[in-house]
Formats: C-alpha cells, sequence, structure tokens
C-alpha cells in the first residue's frame, strides 16, 4: 500500500467526515479511493453536478441529487458505511453558496457517528475560513514508477491485441518495441523520463511518440515535459543535455569542491557507509557572479535533472495562488527525484511579511523538515539581508556559501572560457592584462565584454584582437561601480553569515597586483 493510501485508509478508520484531497488526477484519485474503500469493507459513491450522486458503474443514488445542497442532505440521510467522492464542489465553497457550506458544517457532527467518509476532489485548495478547522487536507503526489509502468503496460497490451487482429503493422511495432524494453535499461529510461507528469500526460506522450517514430522515444517524453512543466508556471524544467558543464564556471573553487564531495554522498558505499542524503546549499552573491550557471553545472555534474522554481515569477503573477503554486513545485521535485531542485531569487519570496506570503513560507519550510527523497536544493540569492530568519536556521541547507566578484585568477579563468567559447585560442590574447584592468567586474560582465569585442570586429570585417577586448572593457562601467555601497554591505553579509565560494589569492599575485608605478 503506498503512503498516501495509508493516510486516506487511516483517516477513513478514524472516522474523519470530511477531506479535501488536492489532485489533478480524478480518474486515478477514485481508483485509490475505491481500492482503499473495498479494503475496509465500504461502498464508493461518486458526485458530479452533471450526474448527480452515481455508483462507479453509473447506478444513481437517490433523487434530486445534482444539487449540492441536495446530494449532502442524501448523504445524511443514507445509512449505508460508504466513501463518497464530490468533483468540483470548492466551486461552491468560497463565499458562494452559503447553503452548501453550512450543510457540510453540519455534516461534520453528524458523520463521526457514522461510518461514512466524504472526500472533496479539487486541483486548488479554496477552504472557506468557516470550513478551515472542519476539513483534512491531503495533497495526492504525482504516480510513482510503479504506477507509470502500468499505463506503459497497458499501452503495450493494447498493441499487442490490435497485431493479434491481423494489422502487421502493429504487429510489427509490438515486437520491436517489446525488444526495445526487455534491452539497456530503455524500460527504466522511459519510467524516469516520465516521471513528474500525471498518468494521463504520461500516456498521451508515449502514445505520441509511437505515432511519431513507430518507437517510445525517451528525448521525445522529455521534450513534451519540458512543455507541459512550462505551462503549470513559474517553473522550468532542464533536461541533462540543456545543463552547463563544471568546466563553464570560472573559478568558484571552493564551492566545487564541496559540490564534488556531496555527490559521492549519494552512492552506495556513502549511503552504507551511514551518511545522510546532502539537502543543499544555499548561495548568496551580486548579480552576475554565476549563481544560475554553477546551479546548472551542479545538476549536470551530479547526473540529476534539473527543476527551476523563479520566486520572483510566483511572488508577483500568481500572487494569491502563491501557495499553491509552491506545493505543486514541491510535488513535482518529489516525482522527479533524485533531482536538483533550484530556487531563484528566493529572496523575493522569503523576505515578505504578507499573510499569503507567511503561508508559502511555512509550506516550503514544513516540506524541507518532511523530506525524505533526495531532492538537492540550490537556493540562489542577490540581497539576503531580509531574508526570513527561519529560512537560515542551522539544518535548513548543509551550508551557505557567499560568491564574490572574482579575483585576478578566477578572472583570467573566465576570460579563458569566454574565448574558447568563441573557437578562439586564448593563448593569442593578453589574459592577464584583461584580468588586471577588470578588477570588480562580474563573470557576466566579462563574457559582455568579450562578444562586444567580437561583434566590432566582425563588423569591422577584421579578425578578433586583444585590442578590441580592451576597448571593449574600457568602455564597460560595471555594476559594482554603479552599486558600490550595496557590494560593501552584501561582502560584510558574506565574510558574517557565508562561506566563501571563491578561491583565495595566491599570495604572488596579491603582491604582483599591490604593486602600481607611475612612469608619468
Amino acid at each position: 500500500m503506498s503512503k498516501i493510501s495509508e493516510k486516506i485508509a487511516i483517516l477513513i478508520r478514524a472516522r474523519y467526515p470530511l477531506v479535501y484531497l488536492e489532485t489533478y488526477e480524478e480518474t486515478r484519485a477514485i481508483s485509490i479511493l475505491e481500492k482503499v474503500a473495498k479494503e475496509q469493507g465500504k461502498k464508493i459513491a461518486v458526485w458530479s453536478v452533471t450526474a448527480g450522486l452515481t455508483t462507479l458503474d453509473g447506478t444513481p443514488i437517490g433523487e434530486n441529487t445534482q444539487d449540492p445542497v441536495g446530494v449532502l442532505k442524501a448523504i445524511q440521510e443514507n445509512e449505508e458505511q460508504m466513501v463518497v467522492v464530490l468533483k468540483d464542489l470548492h466551486k461552491f465553497l468560497p463565499e458562494q453558496d452559503v447553503m452548501v457550506y453550512r450543510k457540510l458544517r453540519d455534516l461534520y457532527d453528524s458523520l463521526k457517528a457514522t461510518s461514512k467518509t466524504i472526500f472533496i476532489l479539487s486541483p486548488i485548495v479554496k477552504i472557506p475560513i468557516e470550513l478551515s478547522k472542519s476539513i483534512t487536507v491531503l495533497t495526492l503526489p504525482l504516480p510513482e514508477k510503479d504506477e507509470l509502468e502500468s499505463v506503459l503496460q497497458s499501452i503495450m497490451d493494447g498493441l499487442e491485441e490490435v497485431g493479434k487482429t491481423g494489422e502487421e503493422k502493429a504487429q510489427k511495432a509490438f515486437e520491436r518495441i517489446k525488444e526495445q524494453l526487455v534491452h539497456n535499461g530503455t524500460k527504466d529510461l522511459i519510467l524516469r523520463a516520465g516521471q513528474g507528469l500525471t498518468l494521463n500526460e504520461f500516456e498521451d506522450v508515449v502514445t505520441k511518440s509511437l505515432v511519431q517514430t513507430r518507437e517510445i522515444d525517451v528525448s521525445i517524453i522529455i521534450s513534451e515535459k519540458e512543455q507541459i512543466i512550462k505551462k503549470s508556471g513559474s517553473l522550468e524544467f532542464y533536461s541533462l543535455e540543456k545543463m552547463s558543464e563544471m568546466t563553464d564556471v570560472g573559478g568558484l573553487k571552493a564551492l566545487k569542491l564541496w559540490i564534488q564531495k556531496r555527490k559521492q554522498a549519494y552512492s552506495p558505499k556513502a549511503i552504507a557507509y551511514g551518511l545522510k542524503a546532502p539537502k543543499g546549499f544555499l548561495a548568496i552573491g551580486f548579480p552576475g557572479t554565476g549563481k544560475s550557471l554553477i546551479a546548472k553545472a551542479a545538476a549536470k555534474y551530479m547526473q540529476m535533472p534539473l527543476i527551476r522554481l523563479d520566486m520572483s515569477e510566483i511572488a508577483s503573477k500568481w500572487y494569491g495562488e502563491t501557495t499553491n503554486k509552491i506545493k505543486q513545485a514541491l510535488n513535482l521535485a518529489e516525482a522527479i527525484s533524485p533531482c536538483v531542485f533550484w530556487w531563484d531569487e528566493i529572496e523575493k519570496m522569503f523576505s515578505g511579511t504578507h499573510e499569503e506570503t507567511m503561508r508559502a513560507i511555512s509550506t516550503i519550510l514544513t516540506w524541507m523538515q518532511e523530506l525524505d527523497k533526495p531532492v538537492f536544493i540550490i537556493a540562489t540569492c542577490n540581497e539576503p539581508q531580509g531574508l526570513n530568519p527561519a529560512l537560515m536556521r542551522a539544518g535548513r541547507f548543509d551550508e551557505v556559501f557567499y560568491i564574490d566578484l572574482p579575483n585576478q585568477t578566477e578572472r583570467e579563468e573566465i576570460f579563458r572560457i569566454h574565448i574558447q567559447k568563441v573557437k578562439r585560442n586564448p593563448d593569442d590574447f593578453q589574459i592577464p592584462e584583461f584580468a588586471s584592468i577588470t578588477n570588480e567586474y562580474s563573470g557576466a560582465e566579462i563574457e559582455t565584454c568579450v562578444q562586444d569585442a567580437l561583434n566590432n570586429a566582425f563588423f569591422e570585417d577584421t579578425e578578433i584582437t586583444s585590442d578590441h577586448i580592451v576597448k571593449s572593457i574600457k568602455s564597460t562601467v560595471p555594476l559594482s561601480k554603479k552599486r558600490e555601497d550595496d557590494l560593501k554591505k552584501l561582502r560584510e553579509w558574506g565574510k558574517t553569515n557565508a562561506v566563501s565560494a571563491n578561491e583565495d589569492e595566491p599570495a604572488e599575485k596579491k603582491k604582483k597586483m599591490s604593486r602600481k608605478i607611475d612612469l608619468s
């Protein structure tokens, strides 16, 4: 029995009268409830405003039950032991129909003395304040791999049946796909690619792949999953192919080494040794210092899919639905795990004090506390001063890193990376000179200087030279000059509250940098 089935069974046995089950998957939810009800010797009834109250095979129960108040009255009068599923009742709850929520409050006390439990199915949680103490809320998690495997098997059974009727193409397709699933671990790859989708979504993308390619193409499933997740709003899914490499990240050697060690903690040897799965880290730094880049590179290095949650967008675009959107994201991360869960610009969420924001923060902190799946959290932040203290409490993250602007050595490495990216040999350029005149430039600004120099050289119809890059550097005013006070405060915060992600400057280089000769 799954965890959600166990929770449902306990609530029914404990005679909880009203349960709100948050889910987009009505069919799957009803299937789970049917199995639990059957195990406890109870009937199951389903209500919708179109069909009224019926059994699962559509047989009506009672009369005049299409009306929400009418069905609640019928449930109260029915003496059978049953589990009742109400679809879309949330549409009548938020202060739109006083009779409905008054009847629910009446039922709360009367059903305790019976063997009936009402489950309200809805994709969003909307409960009037008057009912908040009477209704227990559960969230149906996204399907586990064994559930996806059942869907895959059902599709295969359908192909086999078509093949048996004489459809030669279908029979050949079945044999080819059957062979595909047996060898090379392809079946596990397909199921992993499907994690994070509902059963219907998984079935749709698999059948789409079959129609398009006559096989089950993992890349098609992943591509469709990216689009489905993106439609949910504020979430973005990165497959391994779309991530950065560690070699794309200049500097940050201390943070890179830390990530390398944490990857080993997921190995069977580490688990047997007694190591706990890493929680993740919080990266704080000035804009353009590589926080986003290191999040993508860490996921690629750890060979895990990456989910990006845009806290800024959730806090603005989805205001009023913030908590629901957060819960959807957390459920998705668990379903896709093991994965890297990137919380981008967390200060946009964790700096507010509004009631809606506080509910969302509470949801996240509770989830972090109870998380028992391999979800590696990377939170990034530009302005930590106003962060909610609860987030900074010991144990929330494995480490808090401060990413400073790159030093001389790191700037040289960053220039080399970006010159190589434009298919030029770094040894042909005066990289130490570039680094020496870009003190307090961010990695992003260095990249911009290289790109700007390349554009200028192209329009001059000549090959890019060191002079082009120097000219581009001198025409750039770094953000650190525009926001000197902000940078100073951030550095002070980093020294007190975080571990440095940057490599210490070699002593000989520090000495070289500090020596200035005026020959004028």
